[in-house]
């Protein structure tokens, strides 16, 4: 770098030159000192946001593929109902409100004879990756005998469906009680 008073050659870091003492505004070194702070802030910025995403991505895996059922946190159900639609055709119907991601849900059936044996079981309804809205659940079942009992589960893992210990939810209907067809 040159003096701009004196035209003498002096070095680049130098607050005043050597030869006259003029006083030297030194723009290069400020220029290095700042590109370095906006170099180190810049670093320091993209390790903040891998941080807060690598720390997003754990805890959405931590919600979504824990064993905390998902049900509890994130959907009810309501609206469950039985009904024949003809002679032999039945139907169980529900609304799940779902509030937040869901990786499954599931209604499964059981229909009871009066002897209490199954005449029909079965996975009515289910899904994946749930996104938050309302859904509503719809089966029929075309039945030899009147069910005496039906019970409605609702699952929020597949592999619990089939084992009723293992279910969020249960509605049953018997006649006379509420929801029982007339």
């Amino acid at each position: 770098m040159y003096c701009p008073e004196c035209g003498m050659e002096i070095d680049d870091k130098s607050d005043q030159c050597e030869f006259c003492g003029n006083p030297i505004k030194n723009e290069a070194g400020k220029r290095k000192v700042n590109k370095k702070i906006l170099i180190i802030i810049f670093i320091v910025g993209i390790i903040g946001i891998l941080f807060l995403q690598s720390s997003t991505n754990n805890l959405y895996m931590f919600m979504v593929d824990s064993n905390m059922p998902v049900y509890a946190v994130n959907e009810s159900i309501w609206n469950e109902s039985i009904g024949q639609s003809s002679n032999r055709v039945w139907y169980a119907n529900a609304t799940a409100s779902v509030n937040g991601h869901m990786n499954y849900l599931a209604m499964e059936t059981t229909w009871y004879d009066s002897s209490g044996n199954v005449i029909e079981e079965k996975l009515a309804w289910s899904q994946t990756n749930l996104v938050p809205g309302y859904y509503l659940i719809n089966s029929t079942y075309k039945l030899n005998t009147t069910p005496s009992e039906v019970k409605l589960l609702f699952f929020d893992n597949p592999s619990g469906v089939g084992n009723d210990d293992q279910s969020n939810f249960e509605a049953e209907f018997k006649p006379g009680c509420d929801g029982w067809p007339s």
